[in-house]
């Protein structure tokens, strides 16, 4: 049973690693939608922000409920962010040929905080 076992938990590393290259692959893929998203993503906050400046959020609670919503979402995402960070940082050099991904150290787009 112990080479059974030995056996098991060499094909559990083959495949936890061959899993970990396969998020790689996709990671280099969401980079690029990342990108485009976050330029989208800008031009929709920078309109918000010019409305919020012309009309005030005080006279528009659709507005200020939009950008409430929005920054709650930011935060949450800087946090999860942080979270895999520390994740990467602790797991670093347990993988063959591991590469640091770039730091995301902040949500795509600034919070717009109003």
């Amino acid at each position: 049973w112990i080479t059974q076992l030995s056996a098991d938990n060499a094909r559990f590393l083959e495949l936890m690693q061959a899993r970990y290259k396969e998020s790689k692959k996709r990671h280099a893929s969401m980079k690029k939608f990342r990108a485009a998203v976050e330029v989208t993503l800008q031009a929709l906050l920078d309109r918000v922000e010019a409305a919020a400046t012309l009309l005030g959020l005080d006279s528009n609670p659709d507005l200020a409920a939009f950008v409430e919503e929005y920054n709650i979402v930011a935060e949450r995402y800087k946090h999860i962010l942080a979270q895999e960070k520390g994740h990467r940082a602790a797991n670093a050099g347990k993988f063959p040929d591991d590469e640091e991904f770039p730091d995301d150290d902040e949500p795509p787009v600034e919070e717009q905080q109003q």
